[in-house]
């Protein structure tokens, strides 16, 4: 009799953790589809604000190529010495430049919502932190990168294999930021001889025209 009163009440233990199992998952399940739901807003708002940049540097009659390559990389101090050279004024910088901080506060406040979503389901919300949503925002995208290599590969030291991949992800983003910037440079280059050769024409039509009229 105490034999199955033990085996009733291991049976009702095991009922219970598994419902107990279940909930969590379910939990866990609506916390991640919340935040799905989360990350393809945020996105589309960053894709509108690209949309925004793109259609203020078409205005301007820049290359399409220049323009994708501007927005993939940001617009630092060369960008913007190098567009006032296209004839670009002050406040056409100051308007792009108020529109790439409108994206950057967006990335940051998508970046600060989801860990505070993370922390809070977890009661922890008052730990979050400017350094942890500054290791958010620069580790995450390599250290995942580099776990889905880990668990591809299954190195026998994973450590290790991790440190030596971080340290080449480095030098490549360096080698790839340095080509976009000679790409760019370069597709500047041609928009400035490109419109150099149009104010040359431009030039000649109106001496051409001015001589006809000479003439007559």
């Amino acid at each position: 009799m105490q034999e199955i009163n033990d085996n009733m009440f291991l049976e009702n233990q095991q009922e219970d953790m598994i419902y107990k199992h279940e909930n969590q998952m379910m939990k866990e399940k609506s916390i991640e589809d919340i935040q799905v739901i989360k990350n393809i807003k945020e996105t589309k708002k960053n894709e509108e604000i690209d949309e925004k940049i793109a259609k203020f540097l078409r205005e301007k009659d820049l290359d399409e190529n220049l323009i994708e390559t501007l927005i993939n990389i940001g617009l630092t101090d060369e960008h913007i010495r190098l567009l006032k050279t296209l004839n670009l004024n002050e406040d056409d910088i100051n308007n792009l430049q108020d529109l790439w901080q409108a994206k950057i506060n967006k990335s940051n406040d998508s970046i600060i919502n989801s860990t505070s979503g993370s922390l809070s389901s977890n009661g922890l919300h008052e730990q979050l932190s400017s350094n942890s949503i500054y290791l958010k925002r620069i580790l995450s995208k390599p250290l995942i990168q580099a776990l889905c290599e880990i668990i591809t590969k299954k190195p026998a030291d994973p450590v290790e294999y991790l440190g030596h991949w971080l340290f080449h992800y480095k030098i490549y983003e360096e080698r790839a930021i340095q080509q976009k910037e000679r790409e760019l440079e370069l597709s500047i280059r041609e928009e400035l001889i490109l419109k150099q050769y149009e104010d040359k024409d431009a030039v000649f039509d109106e001496q051409k025209d001015e001589e006809e009229k000479g003439e007559d």
